[in-house]
């Protein structure tokens, strides 16, 4: 599964994903460093990728459009580094694959992993 990782997490995230087997993009490493979600969204679709983000925003247009794809991984952790974004992304990849292929909003904190599928309920 390829991720692109939102300009809110740190960027070395990325690169420890790569470090970990992830394909894994930061949008700064993709020239779009302040571009909309909704072009984040595209991308992300056209790419076939997931996209990681600390942002609520992502899963608000996906409810708000009833898009069914991409999936979209938010992490609620205050103050992350990129090596626990890497280890959240990591888990989430690893326990999520199969749901995240059919398109999923997921929220994930230090203790839990909420999945929905898509589309979301408005």
């Amino acid at each position: 599964m390829k991720i692109i990782i939102d300009e809110a997490l740190p960027q070395r995230t990325a690169g420890w994903l790569r470090d970990h087997g992830i394909d894994a993009q930061h949008v700064i490493e993709l020239d779009m460093r302040g571009a909309s979600d909704e072009t984040i969204i595209a991308h992300a679709v056209q790419q076939n990728a997931a996209i990681a983000t600390l942002d609520s925003d992502f899963h608000t247009h996906l409810a708000r459009t009833q898009a069914t794809e991409p999936s979209v991984i938010r992490l609620r952790v205050e103050s992350i580094n990129y090596i626990l974004a890497g280890q959240l992304l990591l888990k989430v990849l690893q326990d999520a694959a199969d749901d995240l292929a059919q398109g999923v909003a997921i929220s994930v904190n230090n203790k839990r992993m909420r999945v929905r599928r898509l589309p979301l309920e408005g």
